[in-house]
């Protein structure tokens, strides 16, 4: 005797967790991709280059984009390796920035400032600590000692309870010596305070 046609099994979908949905954010934000720190790093490059002026019509943009993207993602994947104080975390950054200045400067784009390549660090470090150590391990140590990433909103907001003005555009500030004495000035200002963390809720009251 035929048996008669069963229904198919209907699948079972759970409720997501909050960890899936910080999945879910982090993909809308991010885009698509296994590797974090590349995301990262892309969604960074994301804040500072609109003022990459001329950039567009240089003869080997896309090249030296591309080959940034790797030597920001290289650098900042060292960092985990080093011992966790503020003299070692100022010492990669100083070099990584002059690094990444140095790249541009070497493939034909002169106008690439250390103000640009301080908020692509900065701004991929500070996504780096909201995807958290699950996904990419290592970092925590380093949060207290990180450098706030300088722009507009942040400067504007900190301005209200006592922070120092630039006295230039963050995009054109080229001096590492400048930027590095803005930083020290911010530690000094919120300590106890972690600077990231300061720079955090500041940066959302400036929006």
């Amino acid at each position: 005797m035929a048996q008669k046609n069963q229904a198919p099994t209907r699948p079972i979908f759970e409720v997501p967790s909050r960890e899936d949905y910080f999945g879910f954010l982090i993909r809308c934000y991010f885009g698509d991709g296994e590797d974090s720190l590349r995301l990262c790093v892309r969604r960074a490059y994301l804040d500072l280059n609109r003022t990459l002026h001329g950039f567009a019509v240089h003869k080997r943009s896309g090249e030296l984009r591309n080959s940034a993207h790797l030597l920001v993602a290289e650098l900042v994947a060292a960092l985990p390796a080093l011992s966790a104080s503020q003299q070692y975390f100022d010492h990669w950054h100083r070099k990584a920035c002059s690094n990444v200045r140095g790249h541009y400067r070497e493939g034909g784009f002169d106008a690439f400032s250390h103000g640009q390549a301080q908020k692509w660090l900065n701004m991929t470090l500070k996504y780096v600590f909201a995807m958290g150590e699950s996904r990419l391990p290592g970092y925590l140590p380093h949060y207290s000692f990180a450098h706030i990433p300088i722009d507009n909103v942040f400067v504007t907001a900190a301005k209200v309870i006592g922070g120092p003005d630039l006295p230039m555009p963050w995009s054109r500030l080229d001096d590492y010596s400048a930027y590095f004495r803005l930083q020290e000035g911010y530690r000094e200002m919120f300590a106890p305070s972690a600077p990231l963390a300061a720079e955090f809720k500041l940066w959302l009251g400036g929006q």
